[in-house]
């Protein structure tokens, strides 16, 4: 089950929200400034175990992206993740 907050991708309701977005959020940066997560997902089509050539294509082109966003955010220490999620056609059909 997903969380519904902001800094709550990936995590289930059990799992503590540690982020540093809110009072009591513990996670901080290196300099001991409250830490913030930028969380980026990444969906593609899996057909047949497989997918499109430009799909496959993407999903490294979005890594490099997460490359130069985490050199640039780091001086505000906001580290971006990527999560990636492959989806079969009938949850595509329903998007």
């Amino acid at each position: 089950m997903r969380g519904t907050g902001s800094h709550d991708v990936g995590r289930t309701d059990a799992e503590p929200a540690e982020c540093g977005c809110e009072p009591g959020c513990s996670d901080t940066s290196r300099d001991g400034s409250a830490g913030r997560l930028l969380p980026i997902e990444w969906q593609r089509l899996v057909s047949d175990g497989t997918t499109c050539r430009r799909c496959a294509g993407t999903v490294d082109e979005v890594a490099h992206a997460i490359t130069l966003l985490a050199e640039v955010l780091r001086p505000l220490g906001i580290p971006p993740t990527l999560e990636t999620f492959e989806i079969d056609r009938a949850a595509f059909d329903d998007r």
